[in-house]
């Protein structure tokens, strides 16, 4: 919320609008309307008292869940280095090094046509004679 807006729902708030009125006036969602309100109006110890509950109560949180979780790199493939992820098979890798060694073609690589027997044509027309 703006400056502005913050001091229009206080000054709504003083003069008995509710919190639903304001933030249907402001186009707001109530809560972040409530939150705002509630943070202009606190005085300087009300506000420490309030964000040392918010603090801890985080820490409680974080607490009952097992701490923070511990970063894991991804390693590029996708399995985050999950343990026990699924190796791709030799067949798998044989066919990915072949394709990558065949020479650059223009209509393969930059028009986005497949390689010859990869098109769905092909693949059913094998499928058809298999």
């Amino acid at each position: 919320m703006t400056e502005e807006e913050i001091q229009r729902a206080v000054e709504m708030m003083r003069t008995g609008y509710g919190l639903a009125r304001i933030a249907l006036e402001l186009n707001k969602n109530k809560r972040i309307v409530q939150h705002h309100i509630r943070q202009r109006t606190m005085s300087k110890e009300e506000r420490a008292i309030y964000n040392a509950k918010r603090a801890d109560a985080d820490r409680e949180r974080r607490a009952a869940r097992g701490g923070r979780k511990p970063f894991v790199a991804n390693d590029g493939i996708g399995t985050a280095g999950n343990v026990g992820s699924v190796k791709p098979s030799q067949e798998l890798l044989a066919d990915r090094d072949r394709r990558r060694s065949r020479p650059f073609t223009i209509a393969n690589d930059i028009l986005g046509d497949p390689e010859p027997g990869r098109s769905a044509l092909d693949q059913r027309m094998n499928g058809a004679m298999a």
